[in-house]
């Protein structure tokens, strides 16, 4: 939300901060918001790519955590 400004003020480098934090305590849904920026802002069509297929794979295992426990605090 703070990335992005929805439902409040817009502060990206706090917002990116909490991603992160989220992200080492393995939280799917914040490892896909820093991957989506990493796709963003890369600069090879190779560096695109991998990106690409980390995202692919993290969604693939996004789907098994959750066909596994709908509440896990991973996918939540």
């Amino acid at each position: 939300m703070m990335v992005e400004g929805s439902g409040g003020d817009t502060d990206p480098a706090a917002g990116y901060r909490w991603l992160e934090k989220a992200a080492v305590h393995d939280h799917i849904f914040a490892k896909r918001a820093l991957l989506g920026r990493e796709a963003r802002n890369a600069r090879s069509l190779f560096s695109k790519f991998s990106t690409s297929v980390k995202i692919v794979l993290l969604s693939l295992r996004g789907g098994r955590e959750m066909q596994k426990n709908p509440y896990s605090e991973k996918v939540r």
